[in-house]
């Protein structure tokens, strides 16, 4: 029979996350900032100039009627009286947003027809996307969006919030926004010059942050 020796290394109680500060692009943190009505109009408002007043969130899940059948989850939904608006965080270049973007349309699509419906049931289709990486191409998408209306479709649009890109901003609102996602440590950012809402998502991010204890 083998011996086997077990050996028992002392480490210091130390917590491996401890150190690390989460920011809005922390995708828990991220989704909780936007369920919130007046984050997300302000979201809306300020990075995309969209502004909503009722609406009605929807599940992110889509139906999935074939195990086999891949159903894109988006991480926030909400649908007014004439559009659906798929709100998206990417942290990562997957170099695939073409191709993420046409599915995902067209999967809302049919999620929404049912046998025998009339295509001019499909709504307005926006895709809005914070991207959280350097990216040369958001001035195309805000063109393309426009000439799909104009060459093939007025249903989808794809707008994009480039965050490296708005840290350099000379609006202070869009600036703020991007620091948000950038974030390492509340000592960052000035709240004297936040305004309402945006105290609003730094405390999202502060409470997120506390210890358990607190």
């Amino acid at each position: 029979m083998m011996n086997i020796e077990v050996v028992f290394i002392k480490t210091q109680n130390i917590d491996l996350w401890s150190n690390k500060y989460y920011n809005l692009s922390n995708d828990y943190i991220f989704k909780e900032a936007v369920n919130h009505p007046e984050i997300l109009k302000y979201l809306l408002s300020v990075c995309f100039s969209i502004a909503i007043q009722n609406y009605q969130k929807r599940n992110v899940e889509l139906n999935k009627n074939n195990k086999n059948r891949y159903a894109p989850i988006v991480d926030f939904k909400i649908e007014t009286s004439d559009t659906i608006y798929l709100i998206e965080m990417q942290n990562k270049n997957l170099y695939n947003m073409e191709e993420r973007c046409l599915f995902s349309f067209s999967r809302q699509c049919q999620n929404i027809m049912k046998p025998r419906d009339n295509f001019k049931k499909i709504k307005k289709i926006h895709i809005l996307i914070f991207l959280n990486y350097a990216f040369k191409k958001d001035n195309h998408y805000q063109i393309l969006g426009k000439n799909l209306q104009t060459l093939f479709t007025n249903k989808l649009e794809i707008y994009i919030f480039n965050i490296p890109k708005e840290l350099q901003s000379p609006s202070k609102k869009r600036k703020n926004i991007a620091k948000f996602f950038t974030l390492t440590s509340i000592q960052n950012i000035n709240r004297k010059t936040l305004n309402k809402t945006e105290k609003l998502i730094l405390d999202y991010i502060k409470n997120f942050n506390l210890p358990n204890e607190k």
